[in-house]
């Protein structure tokens, strides 16, 4: 399958607008880790930076090439309702939404990620 031009070009401006987002967050948060005074301080904003990265992973529709494909035929046969019907990614992955789909099971992944790095990386332990 031939990859259409505007469709990729779409993909890498969407994360490249995520990216500068990212970006402009992750920048106070080093700013902040500059300023810190405690290693306690730096842990924390280093565990926000983490989770930050998390967040603006390319895992939505504006990344994903399948779902602007999709929306660009839908938009064009006018029937918002089947969407996902024709997924060319679904047909090898399952749809998406489905609970067993790879999607899920990478979206999962990425959450149990969060909690491990909420849970373990830095829970309020001071060092002495």
């Amino acid at each position: 399958m031939k990859a259409d031009e505007e469709i990729k070009k779409e993909i890498v401006e969407n994360i490249r607008i995520d990216l500068c987002g990212l970006q402009e967050k992750i920048e106070y948060l080093l700013s902040e880790i500059v300023s810190a005074e405690t290693v306690e301080e730096v842990m924390r904003k280093k565990q926000l930076i983490l989770l930050l990265w998390l967040d603006y992973m390319p895992m939505d529709e504006a990344s994903c090439y399948f779902c602007l494909l999709d929306e660009r035929t839908v938009v064009e046969l006018d029937e918002v309702e089947m969407v996902c019907q024709g997924c060319k990614y679904a047909k090898m992955h399952g749809y998406c939404i489905d609970e067993d789909s790879d999607y899920a099971q990478i979206s999962r992944a990425r959450e149990h990620l969060r909690k491990l790095i909420q849970e373990k990386y830095y829970g309020g332990e001071r060092y002495e």
